[in-house]
């Protein structure tokens, strides 16, 4: 409604809004980016434009700082704040489809490591909110919510890195 004084939601939009929160792992900045786009392309245009990825999440207000103006400028500043080690484990982590444990991030990682060394850079990452972790099994389960992925994997390949089968051996 901040953006579009008429938008009312209707108990037919609450799956579709509900769906575009949950795409968005809940993310505060991002939910508000892209509700500043339903006045252009509706909420179900914001629906099937959500594979649109980084791209569609700009907009945000003018007011704000620059690094909150896209998600991608946030990305930006989040990972210029990051140390080497972190910037290169989450570009390695971003291989991952799903949720992957301790040992599957120390398989990526870019040298052999320490499980603790592992460990304290996935804490680090879940601090700073670039990976989430799921503490509700007996083993902590870690992923890179869908937009975090997507630009890991950018900064992976602009880094002269590719994709590979996380299982394959290295």
């Amino acid at each position: 409604m901040a953006s579009l004084d008429t938008f009312e939601l209707t108990t037919a939009d609450v799956p579709v809004v509900a769906e575009i929160c949950r795409r968005l792992d809940g993310n505060p900045l991002a939910i508000e980016l892209a509700a500043a786009r339903v006045d252009l392309v509706g909420l179900q245009g914001l629906a099937a434009r959500m594979n649109d990825g980084l791209d569609i999440l700009v907009g945000g207000r003018r007011t704000a700082a620059p690094r909150q103006q896209t998600l991608r400028a946030t990305l930006d500043w989040s990972y210029d704040l990051l140390s080497a080690p972190e910037q290169i484990m989450l570009r390695h982590l971003a291989v991952f489809t799903g949720s992957f444990d301790l040992q599957s991030a120390r398989a990526v990682a870019d040298e052999p490591r320490q499980i603790g060394a592992v460990l304290d850079l996935l804490t680090s990452l879940t601090a700073k909110s670039l990976i989430a972790a799921d503490l509700s099994g007996e083993e902590v389960l870690y992923r890179l919510p869908q937009y975090q992925r997507e630009y890991a994997l950018e900064k992976l390949r602009s880094n002269g890195g590719e994709p590979c089968d996380p299982a394959a051996p290295r």
